[in-house]
């Protein structure tokens, strides 16, 4: 009321210093699947706020989930933690294993085959096609290769060198930050399109001093730096 905020806004910064990153994801994952409501989460979120409880037991005690459903849901969490699969993937999982009867292991399975790289180039397509990094030639090219040859878009692209580690990493971490809402889609994209731009102009520029060894950029200190320079730029620093 001091503030005259909304109360959403309150519980996010309440949320951000009170309960840890793992507790908030829980409930994003749970409504990204369908199984409780924006309003149901908010309202968990202070409940748990409040009574200074974990999040989880609040979730159990108000009755809106199962524990059969909290469970598959801390199993995705790990794998979101771990960069195995985005925020909006493991939404889609729990919402296939819950509606669908699929079996979470299996989709897990099939996700943990195509290795880390190739996932995370699938699952951050949309930023790599909107920021320039791809284009739709480049995909429609390499899914024709893929469908030919029995192999994953993301290996294709991946074997033709279309996106190096380090921009991939950098997507990925942008992608996790538009997941967790941190950032907007759309200003992440801007972001990446013209930090591309500046790496593109800051290559040439080093090509006429160092030579190609020392500008590699699947060296993992040019990853680093990358994405370092990426989280600068979308946060004005």
């Amino acid at each position: 009321m001091r503030k005259r905020q909304p109360i959403e806004y309150v519980l996010f910064e309440l949320g951000v210093s009170n309960l840890g990153e793992s507790e908030k994801r829980i409930a994003d994952l749970l409504s990204l699947a369908g199984l409780i409501t924006d309003s149901n989460k908010l309202s968990v979120l202070e409940t748990a706020l409040v009574n200074n409880q974990p999040i989880t037991k609040a979730l159990l005690e108000s009755g809106l989930v199962s524990d059969n459903s909290l469970v598959k849901a801390l199993n995705l969490q790990q794998h979101v933690r771990a960069g195995t699969v985005s925020l909006t993937q493991a939404g889609e999982f729990l919402k296939k294993s819950q509606y669908e009867g699929k079996d979470l292991e299996k989709l897990l399975s099939e996700v943990q085959a195509k290795g880390d790289k190739v996932n995370q180039l699938e699952q951050s397509l949309g930023l790599l096609l909107k920021s320039g990094l791809l284009s739709k030639e480049d995909v429609s090219a390499a899914e024709q290769i893929a469908q030919a040859e029995g192999k994953h878009l993301g290996e294709v692209l991946l074997s033709q060198n279309k996106v190096t580690l380090p921009s991939l990493e950098a997507v990925w971490q942008t992608q996790r930050m538009v997941d967790d809402r941190v950032i907007s889609f759309d200003y992440a994209c801007s972001a990446l399109s013209r930090l591309t731009d500046q790496s593109k102009e800051l290559q040439l520029a080093n090509q006429e001093i160092l030579p190609p060894s020392e500008i590699d950029p699947s060296k993992p200190s040019a990853s680093k730096a990358w994405v370092n320079k990426l989280v600068g730029k979308l946060f004005n620093k």
